[in-house]
C-alpha cells in the first residue's frame, strides 16, 4: 500500500469518485484524494454505473482480463486504475511487463511503472506499482455508414 500511496502522491492525484477492489484504503490515503469512495470485497462483483468513477485501485491478486476490463467499464473517461503486483523473478512468482500490458493493454494506456528503491539491490519481495489510463474511444466527426474512419485505441479502421 506504500507504493500505491507514493504514486498517488507524487502524481498529486485527486479524485471525486474512486472504488477499491480487494483491499481497503487508508483513511490518510482516501482523505488526499478527496471524495466519496466505495470498496468491494471481489473483482467480478462491479454492481456499478458506467462512467461511474475517476479511479479504480486494485490489489494484485484481484488484477485479470476480466476485472481489468469491468474497472474499465465503471472509469469515467480518462480515469486512473492503480495496482501493485509481486514482479516475477527467479525466485518469485507474479508479473512481468509484458503480462501486466497484455492484460490492460485494450483499455488503458500504462502511464507509470513504479518499481521500489531497494529494488535494483536485489531483496526478495519485489513488486511493480501500476499506473494505467482509460484509452478514450471516439469517432471521427464525419461519420458514415459506409467508409468512415474510427478512431479506436488499436487503429484505423474503416467500418
Amino acid at each position: 500500500m506504500n507504493e500505491l500511496r507514493e504514486l498517488i502522491q507524487s502524481m498529486k492525484l485527486r479524485s471525486r469518485t474512486g472504488l477499491a477492489v480487494g483491499l481497503s484504503v487508508p483513511e490518510d490515503m482516501k482523505a488526499y484524494m478527496g471524495g466519496e469512495w466505495r470498496e468491494i470485497r471481489a473483482a467480478d462483483a462491479f454492481q456499478y454505473q458506467d462512467g461511474q468513477f475517476s479511479v479504480v485501485v486494485m490489489a494484485g491478486t484481484a488484477l485479470n482480463a476480466k476485472s481489468a476490463k469491468e474497472a474499465h467499464r465503471v472509469l469515467k473517461d480518462g480515469g486512473y486504475l492503480l495496482f501493485t503486483v509481486p514482479e516475477r523473478t527467479s525466485s518469485q512468482f507474479g508479473f512481468t511487463l509484458a503480462d501486466i500490458y497484455s492484460i490492460v493493454r485494450e483499455g488503458y494506456n500504462i502511464t507509470v511503472v513504479k518499481r521500489p528503491a531497494w529494488w535494483r539491490f536485489g531483496r526478495g519481495g519485489k513488486t511493480l506499482t501500476i499506473c494505467a489510463q482509460k484509452k478514450s474511444w471516439k469517432v471521427y466527426k464525419g461519420f458514415k455508414r459506409e467508409g468512415a474512419f474510427c478512431l479506436s485505441p488499436f487503429h484505423n479502421a474503416k467500418i
